[in-house]
């Protein structure tokens, strides 16, 4: 996927579906180095509407080495 659809993406979750406003805390989860593209796309988003948004990464694969 390109990024402008990774973009389009990001707006629809921040500025619809969450209707993410000014001063709002976003939790990011990112699932694997897969979800990169999204996630960076929706912190970006969020950081537009004036939000203070922070990833927190997951990593099966990770979690099986540990």
């Amino acid at each position: 996927m390109n990024e402008s659809r990774w973009e389009q993406l990001a707006d629809i979750l921040v500025n619809y579906s969450t209707a993410t406003v000014s001063g709002d805390r976003v939790l990011i989860t990112m699932m694997e180095t897969d979800t990169w593209p999204l996630a960076r796309a929706v912190h970006a988003a969020a950081v537009g509407a004036g939000a203070h948004p922070h990833i927190e990464f997951q990593s099966t694969l990770l979690q099986r080495d540990l």
